[in-house]
């Protein structure tokens, strides 16, 4: 997604608790589970996940656009905890 569509949802939803940025390097998929998991958590991620690329995070939710709706993400990761699970919606900065 390019950046000044990412502003433009973001303003739109008015609200950025539980987004933030982050940067994958030479493991993508060991630094998402080291991001977003814990040592009793099993993560699952759905889609690729590319080296040295920026993403945006969204726990719970899609982005949406005020004129498209629900943005789907790039990559889908669920965290399993012992009782709960979280998902977590990667969208890729271009």
């Amino acid at each position: 997604m390019q950046a000044v569509n990412i502003l433009t949802v973001l303003c739109y939803m008015g609200n950025t608790e539980q987004m933030g940025v982050f940067a994958t390097e030479e493991s993508p998929k060991d630094e998402i589970v080291s991001i977003f998991g814990n040592e009793t958590s099993n993560v699952v991620v759905d889609g690729d996940v590319k080296l040295f690329t920026n993403y945006l995070y969204s726990y719970g939710d899609r982005l949406s656009d005020p004129k498209r709706g629900e943005i789907g993400a790039d990559t889908v990761v669920t965290v399993y905890n012992e009782k709960d699970s979280d998902r977590i919606y990667l969208y890729e900065i271009e």
